[in-house]
């Protein structure tokens, strides 16, 4: 990256959709293992990191797609988190990896669910949480004009940009 001469082609970053929770191992995983999976993605998130500053990338940021739910405790989540205090660890770990996470707050077709979502990454997570919205017309939109009219909403909402995500 550094080699080019020209900055419009060097990179500015790295998107990250590693997703261990589409894993098919992941729907029998207990909560426990679910968890361990989280630190395997956490992980591989700072070995990159760790790659690129030895590597002459330590300009180019990561981000992350994370799922809007992974934040959930039990009972309400199926993530094994031992404690809050669990939790808000492993996000600020991750924000020393990755300063910008894109959650995936989809299948929600109003804006004020999309928001409620992300609610507790934008409140605590430590570094930018963006939220990613499906575009996926006929399926969870029924019209561009469905989608559009969301999104200033949600933009309104937060300050922090949207992300639209679509890989059909």
């Amino acid at each position: 990256n550094a080699a080019q001469a020209s900055p419009t082609a060097r990179f500015v970053g790295l998107a990250l959709d590693l997703e261990p929770h589409a894993q098919p191992a992941w729907k029998t995983a207990t909560p426990t293992a679910k968890r361990a999976r989280l630190e395997d993605f956490l992980a591989a998130c700072t070995a990159l990191r760790a790659h690129l500053d030895t590597h002459g990338g330590r300009d180019l940021p990561i981000s992350a797609a994370l799922a809007y739910w992974l934040d959930r405790l039990p009972p309400d989540g199926s993530i094994g988190w031992t404690s809050p205090a669990d939790r808000d660890d492993w996000f600020a770990r991750l924000a020393r990896a990755v300063p910008t996470i894109s959650l995936m707050a989809y299948e929600r077709p109003r804006p004020a669910a999309i928001v409620d979502a992300a609610a507790w990454e934008l409140a605590h997570f430590p570094g930018r949480t963006i939220i990613a919205v499906r575009t996926r017309l006929g399926v969870e939109w029924q019209s561009l004009a469905d989608l559009t009219a969301v999104l200033p909403a949600v933009e309104a909402a937060q300050s922090t940009g949207i992300d639209l995500e679509n890989y059909e």
